[in-house]
């Protein structure tokens, strides 16, 4: 039988285990840092739709200067801070996925057009640039319809954009 010791080790081992792959999910582009854009992309996702100055707070919390990149360690300590274990598993992910979408779909049809994902990601934080989103729309929009579906989008942010 596992003491009390091991399963606190063992949770604490899943817990960083869930943060880093939480950290991979908001590092888009695989180059092992987080930057502003990416931060404010992924806390959409996690159903936040942070104000600029929230955004500055939380930088500032970590460190952070503007223009800088988020390293694990400082990406760590926020999450701990903000967010209890419960809340970075894959069931809680699959909600704040459909949570965000949401957020995403400002029209309520049940899909993403250019625009809408435009609006977001061009008004907040560290703003991707036109082309950026328009890059970003092409490889989620999988199936060509002009619009990101539920199923486009979580793959968009699970997997990032492939």
């Amino acid at each position: 039988m596992a003491s009390n010791t091991d399963r606190k080790q063992q949770k604490k081992k899943a817990n960083e285990n869930d943060i880093r792959k939480l950290f991979q999910n908001f590092d888009k582009n695989n180059d092992g840092e987080v930057s502003i854009s990416e931060l404010v992309m992924g806390l959409q996702v996690l159903g936040n739709n942070p104000t600029k100055p929230e955004i500055d707070a939380l930088l500032k919390d970590m460190g952070v200067k503007a223009g800088q990149k988020i390293k694990f360690d400082q990406f760590k300590k926020c999450v701990e801070k903000y967010y209890d274990s419960e809340d970075l598993g894959p069931e809680a992910e699959s909600d704040r996925l459909d949570r965000a979408f949401k957020v995403f779909d400002k029209n309520g049809d049940g899909s993403i057009d250019r625009e809408e994902l435009k609006v977001v990601l061009t008004s907040i934080g560290d703003k991707m640039t036109n082309d950026e989103v328009e890059s970003m729309f092409r490889e989620a929009d999988k199936n060509n319809n002009g619009k990101i579906d539920l199923k486009e989008f979580k793959r968009m942010f699970l997997k990032g954009v492939r």
